[in-house]
């Protein structure tokens, strides 16, 4: 999965259909499912998978995977880098 950042500016959408599945699927291990959210998070997702991320926060059963993507949303909307300002 890690592999896949190299790819991040060539192929970004890809890599969000590739791993929105790995995020989603509760099953696998919180590790995996964090590493995934990472890498979806570092593509510059539009406003909908967000939204999606967000709003699945409520129901997330893994409390190590809410809490990574909790701070990570939070610190990209803070973030004071321009690349992240359309977020």
């Amino acid at each position: 999965m890690l592999a896949l950042k190299n790819l991040r500016d060539q192929m970004p959408r890809k890599i969000q259909k590739m791993l929105l599945p790995v995020y989603n699927n509760v099953r696998d291990h919180p590790e995996v499912r964090t590493t995934a959210m990472y890498e979806i998070l570092n593509t510059q997702p539009e406003r909908p998978i967000l939204e999606m991320i967000a709003k699945n926060l409520n129901s997330e059963p893994s409390r190590q995977v809410a809490s990574a993507t909790y701070t990570f949303m939070t610190t990209l909307a803070n973030s004071t880098q321009p690349c992240f300002y359309n977020m």
